[in-house]
């Protein structure tokens, strides 16, 4: 008997902190991603964090491009700029999944 695999297609993820958020906090969105991603049916890839320079989400798209993400996952509609979402749309075709969408 042949053994078939689905394999869950690439996502990667992409957190914003907002002022005043701990590690802690940063840390547990991150675990939120996580889990939607494995419920949603993503495999999940490495985790953007923005420090403060657009270097965080230039990285994230050049990665969603190189490894043919066909998605971003993000914990809310504050963590990308509309701008943002549609570069993605446009420079490397991936959706952007909310986590939390209000």
């Amino acid at each position: 008997m042949t053994e078939t695999s689905t394999a869950r297609p690439l996502a990667l993820g992409y957190v914003r902190p907002q002022h005043g958020q701990t590690p802690a906090q940063v840390g547990r969105l991150k675990a939120e991603l996580s889990f939607w991603a494995w419920r949603e049916g993503w495999f999940l890839g490495p985790i953007w964090t923005e420090r403060g320079e657009p270097s965080g989400f230039e990285a994230l798209a050049d990665a969603a491009v190189r490894n043919e993400a066909r998605a971003v996952i993000v914990p809310g509609p504050g963590h990308l700029s509309p701008a943002q979402v549609a570069a993605l749309s446009r420079r490397a075709h991936v959706a952007v999944h909310l986590v939390h969408p209000k």
